[in-house]
């Protein structure tokens, strides 16, 4: 009896691990299948682009390495500074990221992100872009590229797809539908049964920055102060300077985002050589220098050695980082 009596505590703490067991076991397996949906990648996206065309009867597009490189940077961009926007580092729009990166053409640009129950590429494009009409008119556009990226905050996935036409015609043809100069089609994807309807992304548009020629100086030298949305190919167009050439003697790459304030040589003095320029960053809230590297396009460990930083860095708001060439 004594012995019945001692083995019905020990069943019942047994009987109360197991229910603890099984309780962790049931919150980790939802949040573990959660969490691997923020693996996916911009080519998770284009795939779901594509495949939305083709469902509607237009041709895929091919991916352009330039338009993945913007628009995986623009991705990192949101994720870093948790905001969904077409305005982008520095004040720059699609078109300027997507020449900044070297594609040769026009580009329009499709953003959304969401939680946890939100974040894959179908959702993107079936739940938010399908169901907006400048969203759709873009995905379904007369274009010839793709390029798409995302990243992850830790609380937001970030979804980014860039759409590019070296000709600008089936562009045209949203505009007039969207300034209601042409109508419409009627055809509207309907919404995935069961889907829960997400965040509304930002409309798009497009920003044509002026620049104004600079005035040559005593020394013979030419320099152009970047304005917001500047990029360098725009700066040699009106310049009427080769884009290799004037990245050249600014120790720059096709690949570089340029920044308000930033000074461009479009001449050089004779005999002179620019110095070094300095750029620099200020930390805000939430981010980190994995982020900022990226932002930027250097490596972590440049940016590390440049601010006499080791791993892992923290970063403060407010901090001015060195930002190397």
């Amino acid at each position: 009896m004594n012995n019945q009596e001692s083995a019905l505590p020990q069943a019942a703490r047994l009987v109360r691990v197991l229910a603890l067991v099984m309780t962790v076991v049931a919150l980790w397996l939802p949040l573990r299948l959660l969490s691997a949906q923020s693996g996916e990648t911009g080519s998770d996206v284009v795939e779901a682009v594509n495949r939305f065309r083709v469902e509607q009867g237009m041709p895929a597009l091919a991916v352009h390495p330039a338009l993945m490189v913007a628009a995986q940077r623009h991705a990192e961009w949101l994720a870093a500074n948790h905001r969904g926007s077409h305005i982008g580092e520095g004040g720059t729009m699609p078109e300027d990221r997507a020449a900044a990166a070297g594609y040769p053409g026009m580009a329009r640009e499709n953003v959304a992100s969401g939680a946890l129950n939100y974040i894959t590429a179908t959702w993107a494009v079936n739940s938010v872009w399908a169901n907006s009409q400048g969203h759709r008119l873009t995905m379904l556009a007369e274009a010839e590229h793709i390029g798409a990226g995302t990243a992850w905050d830790g609380k937001d996935q970030y979804f980014v797809v860039l759409i590019g036409s070296t000709s600008g015609q089936g562009f045209a043809a949203i505009d007039a539908i969207m300034t209601g100069r042409q109508p419409a089609p009627d055809a509207a994807t309907p919404r995935p049964p069961g889907a829960r309807p997400g965040p509304t992304a930002t409309s798009v548009r497009t920003v044509v920055i002026p620049i104004q020629i600079a005035t040559p100086r005593e020394d013979g030298s030419l320099v152009h102060v970047v304005q917001p949305g500047q990029t360098a190919w725009t700066i040699a167009a009106v310049y009427g300077v080769n884009l290799d050439t004037l990245l050249a003697i600014n120790g720059l790459k096709r690949s570089t985002i340029l920044h308000p304030g930033d000074e461009i040589y479009v001449r050089l003095a004779p005999d002179v050589t620019p110095a070094p320029r300095t750029r620099h960053h200020v930390v805000t809230e939430g981010q980190s220098a994995w982020a900022i590297a990226a932002m930027y396009n250097v490596t972590l460990e440049a940016l590390l050695e440049a601010n006499n930083l080791e791993r892992p860095a923290i970063l403060k708001p407010g901090d001015t980082l060195v930002i190397p060439r």
